[in-house]
């Protein structure tokens, strides 16, 4: 074989080996752009309530906009404020700076600040709950935190702590998990 064959063979060779790097990196950039976390819609202004067995509002969902992702079935939430009605009582206004919903519905995750409002009722002092980063599980009426917890009552109660469980549906409780500190106001006589 002539050195100019040799020479030929080569550049074919590399030739080839070039087109298939080529080709093999657009069909990893091609594949890995169909994989892309993408927004396959977006609601603006979005209200929606459901019910509950007995046909009475259960839980409400308010935020300025949804973004619905298709690969994951997620959706994202802009400052969404959820309503937890509470039967004949007050509901609890949940409010946050973002949201994050699985595919299933099963968990709501608030970021950012997080603010938990309930009016007074009866004998019951209305309530503040303040935090951050709060895990929410809507049809068990659960939430959870790891974040310092900041629990305000109108009658001048105080509760501090470090991560909290609460549970929404009637009787509510909250449980403070570490470092708590209270402060109970008394009845002057």
């Amino acid at each position: 074989m002539s050195r100019s064959s040799i020479i030929n063979s080569a550049l074919i060779l590399l030739l080839l080996i070039s087109f298939w790097l080529l080709r093999s990196s657009q069909d990893e950039t091609e594949t890995s752009a169909t994989e892309e976390h993408v927004i396959d819609y977006m609601l603006r202004d979005l209200s929606t309530t459901t019910f509950g067995q007995d046909g009475k509002p259960h839980r409400t969902l308010n935020t300025p906009e949804l973004k619905h992702y298709q690969d994951d079935d997620t959706s994202e939430l802009l400052a969404p404020h959820i309503v937890a009605h509470q039967g004949a009582q007050p509901p609890w206004n949940i409010y946050s700076d973002t949201g994050w919903v699985s595919g299933d519905g099963e968990l709501i995750l608030l970021n950012g600040k997080v603010k938990m409002r309930r009016e007074a009722f009866a004998d019951n002092p209305s309530m503040n709950v303040d935090t951050k980063n709060l895990r929410v599980r809507p049809n068990e009426d659960y939430a959870e935190t790891d974040e310092r917890v900041k629990v305000r009552s109108s009658n001048g109660d105080r509760v501090d702590g470090v991560g909290a469980q609460v549970w929404l549906a009637e009787p509510m409780r909250l449980l403070l998990k570490s470092n708590s500190k209270a402060h109970y106001a008394t009845k002057k006589p």
